[in-house]
């Protein structure tokens, strides 16, 4: 991201760059061309900050936490958009539909990138002429929660890095992805060889789910907790390679089933399917939540 200064909040201009591999932010908070959320013509201080939506908002001074602090409703939209700013969100939904959105269809939104999913949203945005009511509908609390999440960082970030070397597109499997086309898939990203597949996925999600669901655990943004197949407990010593991805199962007859099965896609619609997926595999940040918790004695 690379922002310059201006003298109003809604001037700060922000470059969005795609990154695969999600880097842990350093403690001290890059503010530069930043604004204060309370009082637009002052310059935000690391001094002055307030916790707010698992992050921090930052003023120009002691009062306007107080005034934050008083009525942060009131400044909502501001401290959003300031969050997406300082990249400590990230956007993950078209703003108007709550769909995924198209990165081409584009508007510049208080100084900040925001796409969107078709014209008309767009055409919504741009016709709308006072800045503050444009902020309004993009940064909104209730728009906020739907179509913006918050970009892990520390050692959530390590187990949530992308990993392309070995991705095959999801609607052209015997194709290399390109880190150029993606799109929003269960929390995670998944990857095509090209734009058309990219908006092939995007028109039915449902037809390439097995396939999406198999891609996030071959970039490591899933990971296997349970056998697939019946749900329960894993062995060492029951395993299967589906789609490029190893598999563990928890018996003979899960294997045989496997097995049975005549082609790759077959098999990979066995393992990944939405329902089973559901049961059996995790996003790889859960699971190192899950890890780090202390166990807890038995009673």
């Amino acid at each position: 991201m690379t922002r310059t200064e201006n003298p109003s909040w809604t001037g700060m201009i922000v470059a969005c760059v795609v990154t695969f591999a999600v880097v842990a932010a350093s403690d001290a908070q890059d503010l530069s061309g930043i604004k204060c959320v309370v009082n637009g013509d002052q310059s935000a201080s690391a001094d002055a900050s307030i916790e707010y939506q698992g992050g921090r908002v930052y003023v120009c001074c002691k009062e306007c936490v107080k005034q934050f602090e008083k009525d942060p409703k009131k400044f909502a939209a501001r401290a959003n958009h300031q969050l997406v700013l300082t990249g400590q969100y990230r956007q993950s939904k078209c703003p108007i539909n709550d769909t995924d959105f198209d990165p081409e269809v584009t508007a510049n939104v208080g100084g900040t990138s925001i796409a969107f999913c078709c014209q008309g949203c767009l055409k919504k945005v741009n016709d709308t002429q006072d800045l503050a009511e444009r902020a309004e509908l993009v940064f909104g609390s209730n728009v906020f929660k739907k179509s913006f999440v918050k970009v892990e960082t520390d050692a959530k970030a390590a187990v949530r890095e992308i990993d392309l070397a070995k991705a095959m597109c999801v609607v052209e499997s015997n194709r290399k992805v390109s880190g150029e086309y993606s799109a929003d898939h269960l929390g995670g990203k998944v990857f095509f060889c090209c734009k058309s597949c990219a908006k092939a996925f995007e028109k039915d999600t449902k037809k390439f789910a097995a396939a999406a669901n198999r891609q996030l655990v071959q970039t490591g943004q899933y990971v296997q907790t349970a056998c697939p197949l019946v749900g329960g407990p894993v062995t060492d010593n029951h395993a299967a390679v589906v789609g490029g991805v190893p598999v563990q199962l928890c018996c003979e007859k899960c294997t045989a089933a496997i097995e049975k099965a005549k082609t790759d896609n077959e098999k990979i619609k066995l393992v990944f399917d939405p329902a089973r997926f559901g049961q059996a595999f995790k996003p790889a940040s859960a699971q190192a939540d899950a890890d780090s918790e202390p166990s807890k004695p038995k009673p």
